[in-house]
């Protein structure tokens, strides 16, 4: 009973640490705690439950299993600092991890209960192939029906509250309850009420935290989009202004050309030179949204003295939502540029190029870095200050390329980063 109660909770918690950061050597971290659990419990001797006749209240009941409920606290201590060990997690995320562990593996035991009582005791709830389909069900159920829809970025989205209350619930009503049950005998009877309670459990605590990462997700589409609706509009209207220029420089030159005095037409001359440099940014790809995005990027780029170079197949582009194209590419290249500005003046460029190769679109976007960035279990840790923001750009880009089912990489040396995009499109 004491190891394979063990052993249920590690593999429940197993199944809801699958989708959370983890940390360095966690697989070898939870083995070493898992084994030294297994050695103090083991060692650790109390058969409470043969003493059962000698109660005469549930005063005296409660009072005599207390050294049995510290002795189950053992087991959460140690679960926790499995837990803490192994993946990026705070005390109230992990103490929510193993309330809801818990919850799970209840509902496995219960079920063995109830199979044996249905049979008559004819099929012992120990029975291996009992034990592990009821188990092996329940955990399969508890990651692809809580571990992975209720999980982002690696963590569970839940609050101080959240984690108290189920803990309170679990311990309390079921453990306890469960201790109880099996001392005075009627543990079928409990096996009924605290499964539908532990799946009651479950079911609101998976709506709660699905609700949660419903509304964050929203406001940060709906900042994200109100953030660049506004930069997109922007745009529009210097690219507006720009051609506008240009048409006004032609009449321009045919009025200097009109002049007879030398000097005030050299004069003239230079001042439309200095002036229409910057007409040299503007890129053109055959994709209008295209065009606005890597033309005020390529204006940006001049002011920071950045050589950006340009080989883009506009027409590629065309699946792509305006929006969508605009905030993909404006991230990008804004990494692109804050990356490039930390080099020297004479090793700073962007080089950009969008093309058709094999059916698939690719976009890729190369930049010169003074110093290889932080990569930690896959993940591109920032130097900003403002993380939160960074954060909201590179999600946005990983968001967008997921909705047209691409594929999204980066790699990088100690000079330079590359950002590649592949659509099958």
């Amino acid at each position: 009973m004491v190891q394979s109660f063990l052993t249920e909770m590690l593999a429940a918690i197993i199944v809801f640490l699958i989708p959370m950061n983890k940390k360095r050597w966690s697989g070898l971290k939870f083995i070493v705690v898992s084994a030294l659990a297994y050695f103090v419990i083991a060692n650790y001797s109390i058969n409470w439950w043969v003493y059962k006749d000698s109660y005469k209240s549930i005063l005296e009941l409660v009072t005599g299993i207390l050294p049995t409920v510290s002795y189950y606290g053992i087991h959460i201590v140690f679960l926790m600092i499995a837990i803490y060990l192994t993946v990026e997690t705070d005390i109230m995320e992990t103490i929510y991890i193993v309330s809801i562990a818990y919850a799970s593996e209840h509902i496995a035991y219960c079920m063995r209960l109830l199979i044996e009582y249905n049979t008559s005791n004819q099929i012992d709830n120990k029975s291996p192939i009992v034990y592990v389909l009821a188990h092996g069900v329940v955990c399969v159920a508890s990651y692809y029906l809580l571990a992975k829809p209720m999980t982002k970025d690696g963590h569970y989205r839940i609050d101080a509250i959240t984690s108290i209350w189920t803990g309170v619930f679990v311990i309390f009503l079921v453990l306890v309850l469960s201790l109880i049950s099996f001392v005075e005998g009627f543990q079928y009877i409990h096996a009924v009420y605290a499964s539908m309670a532990c799946f009651l459990l479950l079911s609101m605590q998976r709506g709660q935290v699905i609700a949660r990462l419903e509304e964050e997700e929203f406001a940060f589409r709906e900042k994200l989009w109100n953030q660049k609706k506004m930069q997109y509009e922007l745009s529009k209207d210097a690219m507006a202004v720009v051609n506008r220029n240009y048409h006004d420089i032609k009449h321009q030159i045919a009025a200097v050309n009109a002049m007879t005095d030398e000097e005030r037409r050299q004069e003239a001359l230079q001042r439309m030179e200095e002036n229409i440099g910057i007409y040299d940014s503007v890129v053109h790809t055959e994709n209008e949204l295209l065009d606005t995005v890597l033309t005020e990027k390529r204006l940006a780029c001049g002011r920071k003295k950045i050589t950006m170079s340009c080989i883009c197949e506009g027409k590629s582009m065309l699946f792509m939502d305006g929006l969508d194209l605009y905030t993909l590419l404006g991230n990008a290249l804004d990494n692109a540029i804050e990356a490039a500005e930390k080099v020297p003046e004479s090793e700073r460029y962007i080089s950009v190029l969008i093309q058709k190769k094999l059916g698939m679109t690719i976009v890729e976007i190369r930049n010169p870095i003074a110093a290889a960035p932080t990569i930690k279990d896959g993940n591109l840790f920032t130097t900003k200050k403002d993380k939160d923001s960074h954060g909201y750009g590179v999600n946005s880009m990983k968001e967008i390329v997921k909705k047209y089912d691409g594929i999204f990489e980066y790699k990088a040396n100690d000079k330079t980063f590359v950002v590649r995009m592949i659509f099958q499109k």
